[in-house]
């Protein structure tokens, strides 16, 4: 579990110099960066995180009706800027290790937020799927003959290779974290 993750579920405590230079990359104050003051709520919308594991290796199977563990803020404005409706994104958290490699770097137990008004193939990246039940989150590739490769970042985990519309899986949405794109 990284620290940032740790922060967000408070499994630990932030160090003040650590909030300061967060606040300051962000460029937001600490009681905004606090949730304090009527303009700073307005100036976030609540994302709910859900208890959902996506699998990073093998799908996760999950409640129908998930639990809310609590909401966290991302700004409206960088929700605007990329086009993401804030009622379409929710909270997730990754199981396993195949998205560890390069490019993505996804690791076991971090969190993701989830557009899922992005529910078709856009183009080769990262996607969460549900498959058999389950969530997963894996990149896809167009090949050349139209096929698409599920592809695990890690090279340990072989790819899988869906041809035509019979595909074993439904796009969920797309991934991002605080920071941006997953590429």
């Amino acid at each position: 579990m990284t620290t940032y993750v740790e922060y967000e579920y408070g499994k630990s405590k932030m160090p003040f110099d650590t909030a300061i230079a967060i606040a300051e990359a962000f460029d937001i104050s600490l009681d905004e960066m606090a949730g304090r003051g009527a303009s700073a709520l307005r100036e976030f919308a609540p994302i709910p995180l859900l208890d959902v594991r996506a699998g990073a290796g093998g799908a996760r199977e999950n409640e129908d009706a998930p639990e809310v563990l609590k909401h966290l803020g991302l700004s409206r404005d960088w929700l605007r800027a990329r086009g993401i409706a804030e009622k379409a994104v929710y909270a997730i958290q990754i199981a396993g290790d195949s998205m560890e490699g390069p490019p993505a770097h996804l690791h076991d137990g971090e969190m993701l937020f989830v557009d899922t008004g992005r529910r078709e193939f856009g183009g080769d990246g990262v996607y969460v799927l549900r498959a058999g039940g389950g969530l997963l989150v894996k990149r896809l590739i167009r090949n050349f003959d139209g096929s698409i490769m599920v592809r695990s970042d890690n090279p340990d985990y072989p790819p899988q290779v869906v041809k035509g519309k019979a595909a074993q899986f439904d796009i969920v949405g797309v991934p991002f974290t605080r920071t941006g794109d997953i590429r």
